[in-house]
């Protein structure tokens, strides 16, 4: 075990760590970030669905159009409810419907599952053959599901979800920056 030694200015450097802390936080909050603006899409105004920030790319229909448009957003405008994409400006209230891309599973768990379940299946199909334990079944059916669970997970990232505004599906716009009232200039 060692011992921290006292500075020479009677201050621990246990002490100048946890200020240095406390400051690193302090500068980071001072400064806002630019993208702390969000469009969200939200059910039953409640729970958060997507979020899409400045320079996401998000799919809409217009209220009066069935045409998709696929575009990045460039900026949001929280005081005027307007979004700013490549070409349109579009006002949040005539946006009928967004489709999403953004898969609520993650691909690479199912990736996972289903190649360490084909790999274990292989071994144990032959070792079932080699050596003809009597529970082989049960380990050919156990990593046979393993498997099958990976392919189904995979399928279900794959599944491109429409959300309709309406009744169940609300859009806003958040500002989550922290604005210091100050003397102006």
């Amino acid at each position: 075990m060692f011992k921290i030694k006292a500075s020479p200015y009677g201050i621990s450097s246990l002490y100048v760590m946890k200020l240095m802390v406390i400051m690193a936080l302090f500068i980071t909050n001072i400064f806002p970030a630019a993208g702390q603006k969000y469009l969200q899409l939200e059910k039953n105004h409640l729970k958060t669905k997507l979020k899409y920030k400045a320079g996401d790319e998000i799919i809409f229909k217009l209220n009066q159009s069935d045409q998709w448009i696929r575009t990045a957003i460039t900026a949001i405008d929280y005081e005027n409810n307007i979004l700013h994409t490549y070409g349109i400006t579009v006002p949040v209230d005539s946006i009928s419907a967004i489709k999403s891309y953004r898969p609520f599973i993650s691909p690479v768990i199912g990736e996972a599952l289903w190649k360490s379940g084909l790999a274990a299946f292989g071994t144990s199909a032959l070792y079932g053959i080699f050596f003809q334990p009597p529970n082989t079944i049960d380990f050919l059916i156990a990593t046979g599901s393993i498997a099958l669970a990976g392919l189904g997970l995979k399928q279900m990232a794959k599944i491109k979800r429409v959300y309709e505004v309406g009744n169940k599906y609300n859009i806003r716009l958040t500002d989550l920056n922290f604005y210091m009232q100050g003397s102006q200039p």
